[in-house]
């Protein structure tokens, strides 16, 4: 199936250049109203940027709510953490906000949180940018449930269609066995690569002692890069090197495929 992302922003604006076209990714343009907090008033929130270290205290937030955006990950923000100025704010160990800027336009992300709290962060977020710093709150990547859950009113907001940021969402046991009519043509792919390298291609694990060998892979690939790759690519490849140096604070799992002893 397709996720549907959604751009939260101010009426009578526009996305940062993109344009609509054919996808499922939906925008939301938010009037101009003031919306009293939970908590009855303001409160001291104060942001910081996202370190490494910061990786085991804010992992936990993230599995609070069910999310299955590609961005909404702790990953995405620590890779993009430079090219966008990732920050974030914890708000009574319960609430995880973050917000990131580009081009001098400054966005959020829909709370971190669980699903009760998730009304609460979305007021706080909408406070803190009103009052601290000025302008209209603005929230990217905002999932299709955890709209659902805030329970928007349509007379406060006009949803328009974006499309660059669908996602492709595929179940993990459907990829591993590859069963049915409907992965009939991945698998026709998988089986015509392993006839094509047959005993020459290996699917190994990697971890921090692969370090070494996956920066020479990324140097190689900017070395060889065409001109015309995107500035986003080369921001990406920078994201993942700072990965490498400290990977042993996220909980992943890392794995590639080798031909011929090298990376492929």
């Amino acid at each position: 199936m397709r996720q549907k992302d959604y751009f939260v922003l101010p009426y009578g604006t526009a996305g940062p250049g993109w344009e609509a076209d054919e996808g499922e990714m939906v925008g939301i343009k938010q009037c101009r109203k003031h919306i009293r907090l939970v908590r009855g008033g303001p409160m001291d929130i104060i942001f910081r940027p996202l370190e490494a270290e910061d990786i085991p205290k804010l992992l936990p937030y993230f599995a609070l709510r069910s999310n299955v955006t590609c961005d909404s990950t702790i990953f995405d923000s620590y890779l993009w953490r430079k090219y966008y100025q990732v920050e974030y704010a914890i708000v009574d160990e319960h609430i995880l906000l973050m917000k990131m800027q580009e081009d001098g336009v400054h966005y959020a992300a829909l709370p971190i949180c669980a699903e009760e709290y998730l009304k609460e962060g979305f007021d706080l977020l909408k406070d803190y940018f009103h009052r601290e710093m000025k302008t209209e709150l603005r929230i990217y990547d905002a999932d299709e449930k955890g709209l659902e859950v805030l329970g928007l009113d349509p007379g406060e907001y006009i949803v328009e269609e974006l499309s660059d940021y669908a996602d492709y969402i595929y179940d993990a046991e459907c990829l591993r066995t590859l069963a049915g009519k409907k992965y009939h043509k991945k698998k026709n792919n998988v089986n015509a690569f392993a006839r094509g390298y047959e005993g020459r291609w290996e699917y190994r694990r990697l971890g921090q002692d692969a370090r070494e060998e996956i920066w020479n892979f990324l140097k190689s690939w900017e070395e060889n890069k065409e001109e015309n790759v995107e500035e986003h690519l080369e921001a990406e490849v920078s994201g993942l090197r700072d990965y490498l140096d400290h990977m042993d604070k996220f909980s992943a799992v890392m794995a590639g495929i080798r031909i011929d002893g090298r990376r492929a």
